[in-house]
């Protein structure tokens, strides 16, 4: 869910003069799994999707249950976003923290302002970019995950962008003649 702030944590402790984290460890845990094969890196993509759902419920559940106790909508976010930021961030405080809340805060503006299943995706994309082993080398023997990663991501990207042109032509009157 939070594909830059993961990979902050691995040059922002250096830079404060904190111990970094250790290199050879992979950023998120499910990247062992990604490396198996090509139907262990299958299962590994439907999980992300079970786990984008499930995360967003229990994201907007935990903010009903807020919205319920405050009585304001605009209180229940902010705790929200605090609640879900020191509970899910990096394990190093204050900076792992702001970038937490940025990105809760981006989540519920994607929520209150595109709905669940645009938070769905996010959510589902963040996840699949973080566990997936990406590399620009085609040789290397873990290829198979960056390439299936590339294309789930690919896949989505070009759906939506079809299903928001409702219909009409990608470049419109661009290549019609006059």
């Amino acid at each position: 869910m939070r594909p830059w702030s993961l990979h902050f944590k691995l040059f922002v402790p250096g830079w404060l003069g904190d111990v970094p984290p250790r290199p050879d460890l992979p950023v998120h845990a499910s990247e062992f799994l990604a490396l198996q094969s090509v139907s262990a890196s299958l299962s590994q993509l439907f999980a992300h999707a079970g786990n984008a759902v499930n995360t967003s419920l229990f994201i907007i559940i935990g903010f009903l249950l807020l919205r319920f106790v405050l009585r304001r909508t605009w209180a229940a976010v902010i705790v929200s976003v605090a609640i879900t930021a020191v509970v899910w961030g990096p394990g190093w405080p204050y900076l792992g923290w702001l970038t937490m809340l940025v990105s809760f805060s981006l989540w519920f503006f994607l929520f209150f302002r595109y709905g669940w299943v645009t938070v769905v995706v996010y959510i589902f994309i963040g996840d699949t970019l973080n566990s997936f082993p990406l590399t620009v080398d085609a040789s290397a023997w873990y290829a198979h995950a960056t390439y299936l990663a590339t294309a789930v991501v690919m896949a989505v990207t070009l759906y939506g962008f079809h299903f928001s042109l409702g219909g009409r032509a990608a470049l419109g009157d661009l290549l019609a003649e006059e």
